[in-house]
Formats: C-alpha cells, sequence, structure tokens
C-alpha cells in the first residue's frame, strides 16, 4: 500500500488528482478503490491526500474527483482574498467548505434544473438568513427567472416578475456584483435597485451574475429586510455562487429534450461562427462547406470528349481511261475546279498510227472477203468476214480512246492530290489515280468516341468542335447518327464513329482531313458524379 499511495502522490502533484484500483482486499471493502490529490495552499506548498473507499460506478468515482478539485479551488480562491494565513486549521473557514461542498453534492444528484434551482435558492435563504433568493438563467440572449425561494411555481403572471427582472438585468449588462447596504454611492447604474430598495424597506440587497467560462450563464438575487451583511458573508456568498456555476450549467444542459440539447449546441456553434475569432479557419471550412454542398445538390453540364476529322461524301479520284503518256495537265493540287473543266490530257499520236493500221486492215479483209463470194469459198468468206469485224472493233476502241484522251471533272471542288510536275510526261497504266477530288462545301464530322461514354450520345445532341488549325474559335454542330458497332483503334481502344453536321457556314479554309476536338452536351449531371464517375467505374470493374 505505501508503494502505491507514493505512486499515486507523485502523479497528483503532476496532474492534480490520480486513482488506481486495490487488486488486494483492503479494509473488508467489496471494490477498493484509492485514491490521491494534491491541496496547492501557498506558493512552493501542498498537500497530499490520500484515501480509499468502496467504488461503486464511474458516476460516483467522478463526483468524488469533481469535489476534490472543487475544494482546491475553495481553498485558492480564499487564500487569493486574504482571508488568513490559517485557512485549513479554521473552524468557521472548515464549516463553509463543508458547506459548498455538501450543497454541490445535494445539486449534483438532482437531474432536473427546475428542482435544482429550487433546492438552491431555498438553501441560500437559509444559509445567509434572506427573506428572498431568486434565481435566473439566460436561455439564448434572453433572461428568465427560474426559481424564488418559498414560492413554489414562479411565473412571468407574479406581481414581483417584471421588478426582479429589471434587478437581474442591471446587473448582469453591467457584469458586475451589486450590494447595497444603506447607501448609495456606487460607481454603476443602480437605478432599478435604488428603487426596488427603498419601495420595500430593505436593508441589504445582493445580485450577483453567475459566471461560467467567464461568461454570464445567469444572476441571483438575495435581499433582507432585517440584517446587515458582513463582508465575509458576501464573499462567502460570492465564492458560494462561483462554485455551483459549472454545476448549474451541467445540470441545466442535461435537462433538456434531444431538440433543445441540439438546438442548444446549434446556438452556441452559430454565436461561435459570428464572432471574429479564428476568421482564416472559418473562411477556410465555409470554403469546404460550400464546396461538398455545391457539389453534392448542384448539377453542371457534362460534356463527352472525343476526337473528330472533317469528312465528305463529294469526292472522286480521277484515274487514266488507257495506257499512255501524259501530255498536257492544266491544273494543280489545292486548284478549285468546276464540273466538266479539264484536268489533263494524253499523248494520242500512237492511238492514230493504230488507228491508221486498223483502217488498212478493214480494208485488206473485206477485199479478201468480196475475192472468196466471188470464187464462193463460203469457208474462206466466214474467216474473212470475222477479221473485218474484228478490225472495226479494234478501231472502235482506239477512235474511243482518242476521244476520251482529255480528262475532265465530273464534280466541282479541290484538287487535294496530284502533283503536276511529277506527272507531265510520265508513262501511266490504265486505273492510276492521277487526281483526287473533294467538295468542301459539304463538309461534316466523323466523331470517334469512346466506348466507356457512347452510353451518354444521342442524335440531336449538340456540341462544340476546336480544329487544331484554329484552337480559339469554337463551331457549334449537332449529332446526325451513330453507327452500331465499334471499331478497335491502336491509341483509344474500342471506338463507336458518330456523325454529325456543322451548324455554322463553312470557312474558306476548311477542308476534309483536318483533325480537332469534340465536346457533346451529355445534359445537366451532378457535379459529384462528373469528377468521381470514371474513378468509381474504374473500381467497380476491377472488383467485380
Amino acid at each position: 500500500m505505501l508503494e502505491l499511495s507514493n505512486e499515486l502522490a507523485y502523479k497528483a502533484s503532476k496532474d492534480g488528482f490520480a486513482f488506481e484500483k486495490i487488486r488486494k482486499k483492503h479494509n473488508k471493502l467489496s471494490n477498493p478503490m484509492a485514491v490521491c490529490f494534491n491541496l496547492e495552499l501557498k506558493e512552493n506548498s501542498s498537500f497530499i491526500i490520500f484515501f480509499t473507499y468502496d467504488y461503486t460506478n464511474q458516476d460516483d468515482l467522478n463526483n468524488t474527483i469533481l469535489k476534490t478539485q472543487l475544494l482546491n479551488d475553495i481553498l485558492q480562491e480564499n487564500l487569493n482574498l486574504n482571508k488568513t494565513e490559517s485557512i485549513v486549521t479554521s473552524n468557521e473557514d472548515d464549516k463553509n467548505i463543508k458547506y459548498i461542498l455538501n450543497l454541490i453534492s445535494e445539486l449534483l444528484e438532482k437531474k432536473e434544473f427546475r428542482l435544482t434551482s429550487n433546492i438552491l435558492v431555498n438553501d441560500l435563504a437559509s444559509k445567509f438568513d434572506l427573506d428572498r433568493v431568486s434565481f435566473g438563467i439566460y436561455k439564448g440572449n434572453k433572461l428568465k427567472i427560474i426559481s424564488v425561494s418559498h414560492i413554489d411555481n414562479f411565473d412571468k403572471k407574479h406581481l414581483a416578475y417584471e421588478d426582479m427582472l429589471d434587478l437581474f438585468e442591471e446587473s448582469s449588462l453591467q457584469d458586475e456584483d451589486i450590494v447595497l447596504q444603506g447607501s448609495f454611492d456606487s460607481e454603476f447604474v443602480i437605478d432599478e435597485h435604488q428603487r426596488y430598495y427603498k419601495e420595500n424597506n430593505l436593508k441589504t440587497i445582493i445580485t450577483f451574475p453567475i459566471r461560467y467560462k467567464e461568461k454570464i450563464i445567469g444572476v441571483i438575487n438575495g435581499y433582507s429586510k432585517t440584517k446587515f451583511f458582513e463582508e465575509s458573508e458576501i464573499i462567502l456568498l460570492r465564492l458560494t455562487i462561483n462554485k455551483i456555476a459549472p454545476v448549474l450549467k451541467n445540470v441545466y444542459e442535461n435537462d433538456v429534450s434531444i431538440f433543445g440539447y441540439f438546438k442548444s449546441k446549434l446556438k452556441t456553434n452559430l454565436e461561435w461562427w459570428f464572432t471574429p475569432q479564428s476568421a482564416l479557419l472559418k473562411l477556410i471550412l465555409i470554403s469546404i462547406i460550400s464546396v461538398i454542398f455545391y457539389m453534392s445538390f448542384f448539377t453542371w453540364r457534362y460534356d463527352v470528349e472525343a476526337t473528330s476529322v472533317l469528312v465528305t461524301d463529294e469526292e472522286t479520284f480521277i484515274s487514266s481511261p488507257f495506257d499512255g503518256v501524259i501530255k498536257d495537265i492544266f491544273v494543280k493540287a489545292g486548284d478549285e475546279v468546276s464540273a466538266n473543266q479539264k484536268l489533263f490530257t494524253l499523248d494520242i499520236e500512237e492511238l492514230k498510227l493504230k488507228q491508221m493500221e486498223s483502217k488498212a486492215d478493214i480494208m485488206r479483209f473485206q477485199k479478201e472477203k468480196e475475192k472468196y463470194m466471188a470464187k464462193r469459198e463460203l469457208a474462206d468468206m466466214a474467216i474473212s468476214n470475222a477479221k473485218v469485224n474484228q478490225a472495226n472493233s479494234r478501231l472502235e476502241r482506239i477512235e474511243y480512246n482518242i476521244n476520251n484522251a482529255t480528262i475532265r471533272t465530273s464534280i466541282k471542288g479541290t484538287i487535294v492530290k496530284g502533283d503536276k510536275e511529277k506527272l507531265l510526261g510520265s508513262p501511266i497504266n490504265k486505273g492510276d489515280v492521277i487526281f483526287q477530288i473533294s467538295n468542301s462545301n459539304k463538309l461534316y464530322l466523323e466523331i470517334k468516341v469512346p466506348e466507356n461514354e457512347i452510353y451518354h450520345i444521342k442524335k440531336g445532341q449538340k456540341g462544340q468542335i476546336i480544329l487544331l488549325s484554329d484552337p480559339l474559335n469554337q463551331y457549334e454542330f449537332t449529332v446526325t447518327n451513330i453507327i452500331p458497332k465499334a471499331e478497335v483503334s491502336s491509341s483509344d481502344g474500342n471506338i463507336y464513329i458518330v456523325y454529325g453536321n456543322l451548324d455554322v457556314q463553312k470557312q474558306n479554309w476548311w477542308h476534309p482531313g483536318m483533325n480537332g476536338m469534340v465536346k457533346i452536351d451529355a445534359g445537366e449531371k451532378n457535379f459529384f458524379w462528373i469528377l468521381t464517375h470514371n474513378l468509381f467505374d474504374f473500381l467497380r470493374i476491377y472488383l467485380w
């Protein structure tokens, strides 16, 4: 036990108190608990008190510790008031300390605030020989009288209610103790006290604000018609009020409904918000709360982003109708051409020679046919006739090529492919592509939408495109068609092709093949969803 007491004494000297359960049986206690606390009397002077008791529950232990701390506060306050150097050994002071502790203990046993208030005012009236003691507490910013000694139910209809409220407010608004005993000399405003004092023929009137953590939580008033108070009695009354303030605050907050409790807490928090303290912290908290609120309850336009290219359906490839050599070229890449405009011609000198040869063959085979007919050699005549027909066919083909040696375009557009310098004078084969022509007046968009975003795309949706060659401007378009088959892209994975018509007039510098970035308006979505849906989609698939 000596070792335990030394250990607890060391802890109490640092923390003010210490306690620990005793594992062995002690003084026939069923559940022994050792408690030690430090009483600081003067600077560098203190008492260590050690005792044991039978532990029942945590509330009982808390009340014991509370009483020891209150006792220490009472001693300190008496010392600060320079009451006496031998305060601990004074019989009168021992009685006063015991009275305060007993009063606190009695108040702690009650759960209902009104009952606690009634006990308080009646006890003070009895202890200090006062004719009447009144007690009021602040509910919000409004002061309300709760209890009056010797009166069970005191409400607003009572004749003295307004007079007593005036006394309370005169003291609380100035945050000062007001004591009148015959003389009215005071540095404070005491008009209401003076009036009440005279009207009721009093000897003494005392009004004390009740402070908790430097804030007035209530007011208590007492008066006597027969007695003048000594200074020591007034100090003891003030000391008693100071020590019961935390008890009153605790009982008041606990004796409320759930609604009332949260209302009180809300009010306290609101008061903190509207004070200048911790302005930066409040600004940060308000900003965070505002962002969370906005993200949770407000919507934002959600855009599906994708890549796009300008394309056109009016596009043609100009090829050579026969083998030959290009003689003349009349256009080059980038030129605007109209329908039926000449593009190039093929050399036909060799075709003209073949044309003459074919005509000579026809004449020769025709004479052979006539000779065999005259001789009535029918078989040879048939052979010669076939040769005539063959020569005629060859001549028709040659003449067709000669007539079509000048190649023209069938559409209006722009030459987008074809190198004049390389092609001029070069031999070509039938079917070789010489020029590619596109009509830039009828451009539309081919959009590559990622597979995870195609769900949000519908016909008729609006969007904007920014071309890589003109990133400062946006152009409106409308979704017209969705190809319901995925394609594989080496860079983007699975994609869907979506087509869109531009809603603005075509610019002269627009051409097929130009790339850009598009944003398709998919409607209003929750802001929090916009920021997090990709992450949650990934987690759902990954954790599935």
